[in-house]
């Protein structure tokens, strides 16, 4: 099972969208934590539409790693991510992430390309194709959407994990050294 924590804040078109991403996936073993933290019930509405997933609403303060820290106790899946409320993905792209997984016992985590609604790489300037990656390099990669980490090397705890820029990639701190990342996932 994969577990996806969404932060949420001021969005219901942009969580609309990964929503409808969500439920086009071609692998269902997946649940998402909706962490809100509007001062109203907007997203209720996006979130009735989608029942046939398995969707828990939590509620937190404003802040990132607050809400993440709400979700982690949680999770139930193998795999845990970190969609941001304004993306999408893919329509395999959880089966893709399984599966890979499910091949690759001796990696902690996958880190997958970034793209826009043209399907053109954006973010760091990627590598031309998928390899293992040091712990010094991964804050030039990874942002909170693009990884993909096993459970166990995330610790329950946002707040005192590494960063990349100023938003926090959980488990990079607790992960096997030597099997980190594994590299870029390139999308066909």
């Amino acid at each position: 099972m994969i577990s996806l924590i969404v932060a949420t804040v001021d969005r219901v078109t942009e969580l609309e969208r990964l929503f409808a991403s969500l439920d086009r996936q071609s692998y269902k073993d997946f649940e998402v934590f909706v962490v809100d933290q509007n001062s109203d019930e907007r997203v209720l509405a996006v979130l009735g539409r989608y029942e046939r997933l398995t969707v828990r609403r939590l509620t937190s303060g404003r802040g990132l790693s607050r809400a993440r820290n709400v979700a982690l106790p949680h999770v139930r899946g193998d795999v845990v991510a970190f969609p941001d409320d304004d993306c999408w993905y893919p329509d395999n792209l959880l089966a893709t992430v399984a599966a890979w997984f499910g091949s690759h016992p001796e990696f902690d985590g996958l880190i997958t390309t970034l793209r826009d609604a043209d399907n053109q790489p954006v973010g760091p300037p990627w590598p031309a194709t998928a390899r293992s990656f040091t712990k010094q390099e991964v804050s030039q990669y990874v942002v909170s959407p693009n990884g993909f980490l096993r459970r166990k090397s995330v610790d329950g705890s946002v707040s005192s994990m590494r960063t990349s820029g100023s938003v926090p990639i959980p488990g990079i701190s607790r992960a096997r050294s030597s099997t980190i990342l594994p590299g870029i996932w390139p999308s066909a």
